[in-house]
């Protein structure tokens, strides 16, 4: 149901993707640093885009000073957070509350704030990790 309109979405975008369920697709970036996986999901009211940077952030390892940064950029960044998932995998998320219907405009604008921003964003944290 929701997968759809993402699709229709990513087909207009000029990207394929793949539906994983009613609400999630998947997709992927391949750029000079490396092909990132794309999770696109839609709800009745939030749309989400998370995107796994493919660095390991065991907690008995990662730095206080790559937290502190990784505050700092959740701050400072006014779309884009910086989380942990459960693997201990960083990951790139942008989630947004719609009312009623998604439209492309948000999709396109949240699509292109991660692709012009990660490899950015994880060369600077692979550098502090």
């Amino acid at each position: 149901m929701y997968s759809d309109i993402l699709l229709g979405y990513f087909k207009d975008y000029g990207w394929t993707c793949k539906t994983i369920n009613s609400e999630w697709v998947l997709s992927s970036l391949e750029t000079d640093r490396c092909i990132y996986a794309i999770y696109a999901g839609l709800s009745k009211d939030w749309f989400t885009i998370v995107v796994n940077t493919n660095i390991h952030l065991p907690q008995e390892k990662t730095s206080q000073l790559l937290l502190f940064e990784l505050l700092k950029l959740n701050y400072q960044e006014e779309l884009l957070k910086f989380c942990v998932n459960e693997k201990e995998y960083l990951v790139i998320r942008i989630d947004h509350f719609y009312h009623e219907k998604l439209n492309y405009e948000i999709f396109e604008y949240s699509l292109n704030s991660i692709c012009a921003r990660i490899d950015n964003y994880t060369e600077k944290i692979s550098d502090i990790k």
